[in-house]
């Protein structure tokens, strides 16, 4: 709570904004929902693209579960129908036909990714699908193990993908390229926890540029030093 009432002090909006996150591009198509992660990965991309598929398994015994639970007239169905509405809030915040709720809910526009949903809902229709054992009289254990095995099998593609060949860095500069921020300012990636008294942002220029050709500079302005304070350079020679 203190930190989302102190949200208002900081250009936590702005600094996202400068690099695309921001909710309104983030939705998930319903199509999305069920799509495994393009193969093989590619390891040289700082941001891959996230895949946020559904468990097609667990999708299926969760409409099992409502199907047996009503037929057997279960006890636990009113609690499982909850559930089930839950989930499907959850899945429809994910979806671009939510933007209008997102528009209008700032402190649902501060989780930035609309696709974290789909952790909640995940978790939800799990425990759905393990409500089906409770509506197995016979054979439970068989059923028990098959459901097991086919809840692994579905998820044997996000175990080991295969991945691209990483390139490795020629030299220092390729590397810091890779690896700069947008901003150089010490605060953070992109001035998201600036104050938002702050209106300029210092001149960077010649620090990236030195960055870019020496492996180890010397960050400190010596020229701000008293007279009579001495600094020493400790040269470090893992990136030479």
């Amino acid at each position: 709570m203190p930190a989302l009432m102190e949200l208002h002090y900081v250009q936590v909006a702005s600094g996202y904004a400068s690099t695309g996150i921001v909710y309104h591009q983030n939705f998930t198509p319903v199509s999305g929902l069920f799509k495994y992660p393009s193969l093989p990965v590619d390891s040289d991309l700082l941001n891959p693209i996230v895949s946020s598929p559904l468990s097609i398994v667990t999708l299926i015994f969760s409409g099992m579960t409502i199907w047996r639970a009503r037929l057997v007239d279960s006890r636990h169905f009113s609690e499982l129908i909850l559930l089930l509405l839950l989930s499907l809030i959850a899945l429809f915040l994910i979806l671009p036909q939510s933007r209008l709720l997102w528009d209008e809910l700032p402190l649902l526009q501060l989780t930035l990714w609309p696709w974290r949903f789909i952790g909640p809902a995940s978790l939800m229709i799990a425990v759905l699908a393990a409500g089906l054992m409770s509506t197995i009289l016979k054979n439970r254990t068989m059923f028990l193990m098959i459901g097991v095995f086919a809840v692994m099998l579905n998820g044997l593609p996000w175990l080991y993908p295969p991945r691209e060949v990483l390139v490795s860095p020629t030299n220092v500069a390729d590397l810091a390229r890779f690896e700069m921020p947008p901003w150089l300012i010490g605060t953070s990636t992109t001035a998201e926890y600036l104050p938002q008294w702050v209106q300029q942002l210092p001149d960077t220029n010649e620090q990236r540029d030195v960055l870019l050709t020496n492996s180890d500079p010397d960050r400190l302005d010596r020229r701000l030093l008293p007279s009579e304070l001495k600094a020493q350079h400790v040269t470090n020679e893992i990136l030479s």
